[in-house]
Parts: structure tokens; sequence; C-alpha cells
């Protein structure tokens, strides 16, 4: 979670342990918007660690940075130029197969892609042109559901 009041900082909070930490995002990315920036919070389960994965749009690219929870710093992570010519929307990312983070970024041509233990991006075409879209995760396995008419949706995994 973020703390409106204080740009730049992050909390991160366990419900299970009850134990929690703030953290200190080394790029301020203006305060966490969905329209600004994403953020996920994932286990690595090739790495058996935790990462925090915060994403935004920058000027003039986009930036991202990984935090391993054992560690104490943010770095930067580098993120192909193509990704940041066109101007994304972060909602909430679906975390798949325990290695890949899925991001809706509001694009009519693809869906970004993060391979979280390479920290390498991609770039998924969508199989045409369509905004009526979702992106979802049903038992390991990425999903797309497209609106084709009111009350009706066709779904690809």
């Amino acid at each position: 979670m973020t703390d409106p009041s204080k740009s730049g900082v992050l909390r991160v909070y366990n419900l299970i342990s009850n134990v929690g930490r703030t953290l200190h995002i080394a790029i301020n990315c203006g305060g966490h918007s969905q329209l600004k920036c994403g953020l996920a919070l994932v286990y690595d389960k090739f790495k058996g660690l935790f990462k925090i994965v915060h994403i935004f749009a920058g000027n003039p690219s986009v930036h991202c940075e990984i935090l391993e929870l054992e560690s104490e710093s943010f770095r930067k992570i580098d993120v192909p130029l193509y990704i940041g010519e066109r101007k994304h929307d972060w909602g909430d990312p679906i975390f798949v197969s325990g290695r890949y983070i899925y991001w809706d970024v509001c694009s009519s041509e693809c869906i970004l892609s993060m391979d979280i233990c390479e920290e390498k991006f991609y770039e998924i075409p969508l199989a045409r042109s369509t905004n009526n879209y979702s992106v979802l995760e049903r038992g390991g396995c990425l999903g797309l559901e497209l609106a084709i008419d009111i009350g009706a949706a066709k779904m690809w995994f």
C-alpha cells in the first residue's frame, strides 16, 4: 500500500504474520495511481524470494525497479524502448505460473508481460485490434476475455 501523504514511500504488510515494512521507492513516480504506475508483489518460486515490481511511465520512456524483500533497496531494470512509445495505463497485474506478470495496459494492440525470474519484458500482440477485452488467470493459465455483445463473450486460454 502507498501513503498518499509521503511521496516515494511504500508499505508492505503480511496479513498472515502481521509483519510490516516501510520501503523507500528509488525512482519517484509522482504518487501511486493506476493511471501512472503499477505495483506488484510476487513470489519468485524459482529463487524462493518475494519481489516488488514498480513500473511507471516516465519521461520519455517507461521505468521499472524491483526490490527483493530480503534486500534493502530497489534496483532499476531495463525496459525496452519500444514499450515506452505508447502511453500505458497500468491496471492490476495478473500473476501466472509463479513466473510471469501480465498487465492490461489499455492498448488495442498488445498486453505487457514480465518474466520475474529473468526480469525481462515482452509485448504480446493481440490476435485482433480491440479495446473490449479483459486479462485474467484461471488454473495457472493466462486468459483473454473478449466482449462480443451484451451478455456474451469469447474466452481464450
